[in-house]
């Protein structure tokens, strides 16, 4: 087995190079069979080419170009065929009056030789049809092999560029290595392809349940407004009436600086009692917030 893609490459020109697929070399053993055959008839002078095959003429042709012409000696073979038999019923019809005494044929003889005819047309049938699927296996798997055979051939050349091209990336992966910027203080930016895009993941996990809090607590902000609204509807008497206490407390002072009597001590008491309603308001409200 090769270690290296040279040795590789090298492994498989040799062998394509020792085996090249040709329709017309795969057919020479054929057509020599055929060259060797003894000829059994008679034939003129100017017929005996056709015991030899012209198989340059073949060199150029396409697979649809071969298709057209086995398409048409297929029709000019059952053709020739057809006028085959149809002579030779005539040479036999005619040889029989001719014959003395004349040759007749009985009915039950015709019956006997279409029963006959019948067995033996099945049985060419099958046997057609027999050749028909080996051919129809034979020709799908050529196409196979035409198109691995094509698949290695692009391979080879693909494998052939490789080298020099992975020669090259390793001599840009240098020269970048080489021009690179000095060692950042950021342990982040000395990372590894790999560390860095699990770095960025994880990061990207964070910002995205980061975003989803941030999105429930925007669906929670309307209800919150509400409520602060509501509080501060509901203060809002409270901060007036303090204002007012407290300007009652401080009028209350006053007097009481003053040495003047009367409901100084209930004022008091009263001043007293609304610092105690402030305090609890504000807790109130502290916690409401």
């Amino acid at each position: 087995m090769a270690d290296s893609p040279e040795e590789l490459l090298s492994t498989i020109e040799d062998f394509l190079a020792s085996r090249v697929l040709s329709i017309i070399q795969l057919s020479e053993p054929l057509t020599n069979e055929i060259r060797r055959a003894p000829n059994t008839r008679s034939r003129k002078r100017s017929d005996a080419s056709t015991d030899e095959f012209d198989l340059s003429a073949f060199d150029d042709q396409t697979p649809a170009g071969l298709e057209v012409e086995l398409a048409h000696y297929k029709e000019l073979f059952s053709k020739l065929r057809f006028s085959f038999v149809e002579q030779l019923t005539k040479e036999k019809f005619l040889r029989a009056l001719l014959t003395e005494p004349p040759v007749l044929v009985e009915p039950q003889q015709n019956v006997e030789l279409e029963e006959e005819l019948k067995s033996v047309k099945a049985e060419l049938k099958a046997q057609k049809n027999g050749v028909e699927e080996l051919l129809s296996q034979i020709e799908s798997r050529g196409r196979a092999l035409a198109k691995r055979y094509e698949e290695i051939q692009l391979q080879t050349i693909q494998l052939r560029e490789l080298p020099p091209h992975i020669a090259q990336l390793e001599e840009s992966i240098e020269s970048l290595r080489t021009e690179q910027a000095p060692v950042s203080d950021n342990p982040d930016l000395n990372l590894s392809l790999d560390a860095s895009t699990e770095l960025l993941e994880e990061r990207e996990a964070k910002l995205a349940e980061v975003k989803h809090q941030v999105a429930a607590l925007q669906s929670m902000l309307p209800r919150r407004q509400r409520e602060v609204d509501r509080l501060k509807a509901e203060l809002r008497p409270l901060e007036e009436q303090r204002a007012m206490n407290m300007a009652a407390a401080t009028e209350a002072l006053r007097r009481k600086e003053q040495g003047t009597g009367g409901i100084e001590e209930d004022l008091e008491t009263r001043a007293r009692w609304w610092k105690a309603v402030q305090a609890s308001m504000t807790e109130l409200v502290k916690a409401g917030n």
